[in-house]
């Protein structure tokens, strides 16, 4: 128990709630909700829409594959 006044360690460095990521990251925000609302839709059972989830599934690994080979290569 902190009698002290001051903020104990775990409350200063709290994750941010939604209300300040979307405020912070308005483009990734809206690219989350846009992904969601098209695979919710419907928009992956039609042909169209798995190329597109295929378009957009390739350039998400290579991305994560770069930063992990990056992140191993300079730790």
């Amino acid at each position: 128990m902190n009698t002290s006044g001051e903020p104990e360690q775990h409350e200063s460095q709290r994750s941010r709630d939604l209300r300040e990521y979307v405020r912070d990251e308005p483009v990734a925000s809206l690219a989350i909700a846009a992904g969601v609302g098209f695979i919710m839709g419907g928009g992956v059972s039609t042909r169209p829409g798995l190329a597109l989830l295929d378009f957009i599934g390739r350039i998400a690994v290579r991305e994560a594959a770069t930063y992990f080979i990056i992140g191993a290569v300079y730790q």
